[in-house]
């Protein structure tokens, strides 16, 4: 890999706001841009290779992690936007919903971080 290859970005969430601007600004600034969500369409701006994953599945992240560096070698810049909410009172929410809602959150990032990482 050239050391004038452009630097590549990794974007979790990004088929709609923060996570899809955040695509958008570093596929501007000369960044190759992947991005990811779930379940990828066809709505992903041209200049972002929209991939699938599921930050709460070990398998399905390293797979990402390893489809981006087989096509560039690198990921210089992660931007981990996945992320759900949930509303609603404690008393309101089951144990499941609020576990998932940490699996992505919290364990989502930390699976991602660690696998750019470990690459």
């Amino acid at each position: 890999m050239s050391s004038h290859s452009p630097k590549t970005a990794l974007v979790t969430g990004a088929s709609s706001g923060i996570g899809r601007a955040s695509a958008e600004a570093l596929a501007r600034a000369g960044f190759t841009v992947f991005g990811t969500s779930r379940k990828p369409s066809g709505t992903a701006p041209s200049e972002v290779t929209m991939l699938a994953c599921d930050v709460t599945d070990d398998g399905s992240v390293a797979a990402l992690v390893s489809q981006v560096l087989a096509r560039t070698g690198r990921i210089d810049v992660l931007v981990n936007n996945a992320g759900v909410g949930m509303f609603g009172g404690a008393e309101e929410s089951s144990a499941a919903q609020v576990q998932h809602l940490y699996d992505v959150n919290l364990f989502g990032v930390v699976r991602v971080i660690n696998a750019v990482r470990t690459g």
